[in-house]
């Protein structure tokens, strides 16, 4: 149908301009997002605070907006470092960098409403059957932004991440999401140097130490809703972020 046809010339003139704008302001407001509040694990380990507990061979992450996976990222342990690097299933070796580098485990910033998924597994000696591991993500640094009083006075300051969920699973299914940190108006918090996933009394699945292996995964999601509940502006979050040093397991404390 010529469409178009029927209709005066500065009419179509004046709707594109109005789609063109319109794009435009779309950008706008999701570049804000994407090109800001980063979330860094760059050179981030994956190590046991006990000789008891191993990590197996291989990480995966995965990035997801709603439903849809939109990026899949493997990482495998080099044996001489035991250091994880991105792995090229293509070519069957570790990927590389234009200096010809192999690159670390990293993770980039999150649009809100999306989420990455932290998978990797984990096993331990027979001597710990019974015993009580701790899973938990460690060398936090976070930076922060204000909370204005009415008269643009500074009320409080909150870490950036309280603007993230957490969550950990078993590959069957998630715990309930929980704030990175818990933010109050008027209340100053700062970021925990160390977030806690999960503990798990350890129990041994198989004879065969190749299987003897637990999966688990740890998400982190973007979600806006405790930033709104504060007396915040909409650039506050500008060029914020944080970085997670290293995930870790060890043997909790007998008390």
């Amino acid at each position: 149908m010529k469409i178009f046809g029927y209709l005066n010339p500065k009419i179509i003139s004046s709707f594109l301009m109005l789609c063109i704008v319109g794009a435009l302001l779309v950008g706008i407001s999701f570049s804000w997002f994407s090109e800001n509040l980063t979330a860094t694990a760059v050179d981030m380990t994956v190590s046991s605070a006990d000789d008891r507990v191993n990590f197996g061979s291989t990480v995966r992450i995965r990035r997801y907006l709603g439903e849809t996976l939109t990026e899949q990222q493997e990482y495998r342990c080099d044996g001489a470092t035991n250091n994880y690097y991105l792995w090229n299933s293509e070519l069957g070796a570790f990927a590389t960098d234009e200096l010809g580098d192999r690159i670390p485990i990293s993770m980039s910033g999150l649009l809100p409403g999306e989420a990455v998924d932290f998978e990797f597994s984990y096993t331990c000696t027979d001597s710990l059957i019974g015993d009580t591991v701790e899973i938990y993500l460690d060398e936090i640094t976070s930076q922060s932004f204000a909370e204005y009083n009415d008269d643009g006075s500074e009320l409080a300051s909150h870490s950036v991440l309280c603007v993230y969920k957490v969550a950990f699973g078993d590959g069957e299914g998630f715990s309930e999401a929980a704030w990175a940190v818990e933010s109050e108006t008027g209340v100053s918090d700062a970021a925990p140097s160390r977030i806690d996933l999960a503990t798990d009394v350890w129990a041994k699945i198989s004879d065969d130490p190749q299987d003897n292996y637990k999966t688990a995964v740890f998400r982190f999601s973007f979600d806006l809703e405790q930033y709104y509940q504060l007396k915040t502006s909409t650039n506050q979050l500008s060029e914020k972020g944080f970085s997670i040093g290293s995930l870790r397991i060890g043997v909790a404390d007998d008390e």
